[in-house]
C-alpha cells in the first residue's frame, strides 16, 4: 500500500537500491521490523534525484503447456515462494492475453513445437491425449501475443523457449548453437560465466562479473534491428575462451566467447526477452534469481524523475 522506487545512480550510489518516501506504509512495516524481511534499511540525508521507477506489484503469466514442463513447476514454484501476483497461463488463454490484464508473461523451458502445436509435437502425443489436453497456442495465439507485447506488454523466454520468440517476432537475433553437432559443442547443465550491463535495470543488484547455469542453452548473435525495433545486450560471454567455464562440463566453449547469453528487444511499445539459460532451475540458482524478478518488476514499473528538493 505505500509508495516504493528503484533508484538508478553511479558510483556510490549503486543502481538498484529501493527507496521508500517519508510516512508511507512501506517504510513503517520496514521500520517496525526488518529483520524478519531480510533487509537492511538505511536513512537517508536527503531524498535520492534523478531517474528511478516507480514499482507496483506485476501481475505474471506463466505458461503451463498441456505437456508436461519441469521448468513451468520449477518457476511456478519460485513466484509461489516469494509472493508473486501470478497465474497459469493455458495454450488457449493465451489467444485472449488482451483481456486478461498481464503486465508480464513467461514462457518458460519449453521447445517451439510444444508451445506452437502443443501434443501434436510429441510422438504419439496427439492420439495419446484427450482432444481438451492437446493444444498449442497455433497462429492464433501467436498473433495475439506479438498485438500484445506491441501493446506494451512484456515477454519473458527462458532458454529452449527463446527459439519461439525469435520466430514468432521476427527478432534480429540468432542462435548460433541452433545447427551445432553435440560432439562439437556440449553443455549438459553447466556453470557459465557471463558479464553483466550494469546499467541496465534488468541487471541492479547483481555483480558485473555473474554465474549462469545453463543445460544445453542458446547463445545469441544479433544483428542490426529494422526501423521500431530496439535491441541490447544484457549479458555475454568473456571474451577469452578459458575464461567461460566456472563449474561442470563443457565442450567448444570457443562457440560462447564474445557472444550474447541475454538480449532484451523492444517491440513497438513493449518487450520480449531472451535468457539463453535456466535463471530459476529447480529453484535452486539463486544469484540468477533477481534476474528473473528485476525483469517482472520492471514490467509494472514506470518510469519517474525524483526531485531532491522535495521531501
Amino acid at each position: 500500500g505505500g509508495e516504493v522506487y528503484w533508484v538508478g545512480g553511479a558510483g556510490e550510489d549503486r543502481p538498484g537500491r529501493v527507496w521508500f518516501p517519508p510516512g508511507n506504509a512501506a517504510r513503517a512495516l520496514l521500520t517496525a521490523d526488518p529483520a524478519s524481511l531480510r533487509l537492511s534499511p538505511q536513512p537517508l540525508a536527503a531524498p535520492p534525484a534523478g531517474g528511478a521507477w516507480r514499482l507496483k506489484a506485476p501481475r505474471v503469466g506463466l505458461f503451463r503447456p498441456w505437456t508436461a514442463s519441469m521448468d513451468e513447476g520449477w518457476t511456478r514454484l519460485l513466484l509461489d515462494r516469494y509472493e508473486f501476483n501470478h497465474r497459469a497461463l493455458r495454450p488457449e488463454e493465451v489467444r485472449q492475453l488482451a483481456t486478461l490484464g498481464l503486465d508480464a508473461v513467461i514462457l518458460p523451458d519449453v521447445g517451439a513445437a510444444v508451445i506452437r502445436d502443443g501434443a501434436a509435437a510429441l510422438r504419439g502425443g496427439e492420439s495419446a491425449m484427450p482432444p481438451e489436453y492437446r493444444a498449442g497456442v497455433g497462429r492464433e495465439g501467436g498473433e495475439a501475443l506479438v498485438a500484445w507485447v506491441k501493446a506494451g506488454g512484456s515477454l519473458v523466454a527462458v532458454n529452449a523457449s527463446t527459439e519461439y520468440a525469435i520466430e514468432l517476432f521476427g527478432l534480429p537475433v540468432n542462435n548460433v548453437l541452433a545447427r551445432v553437432e553435440p560432439e562439437v559443442f556440449s553443455a549438459p547443465g553447466t556453470s557459465v560465466r557471463v558479464l553483466m550491463e550494469r546499467e541496465h535495470p534488468l541487471s541492479w543488484g547483481m555483480r558485473s562479473d555473474e554465474v549462469l547455469y545453463v543445460d544445453e542453452s542458446p547463445a545469441f548473435a544479433t544483428r542490426l534491428p529494422e526501423p521500431g525495433v530496439r535491441r541490447r545486450v544484457i549479458a555475454r560471454y568473456p571474451e577469452d575462451r578459458r575464461d567461460v567455464l566456472v563449474s561442470g562440463y563443457l565442450e567448444g566453449e570457443a562457440l560462447l566467447a564474445r557472444r550474447a547469453a541475454i538480449v532484451e528487444v523492444g517491440v513497438g511499445k513493449g518487450t520480449v526477452l531472451l535468457i539463453g539459460g535456466k535463471p530459476a532451475n529447480r529453484a535452486q540458482t539463486h544469484r540468477t534469481f533477481k534476474l528473473l524478478f528485476n525483469a517482472l518488476y520492471l514490467a509494472a514499473a514506470r518510469p519517474v524523475e525524483l526531485d531532491a528538493g522535495v521531501d
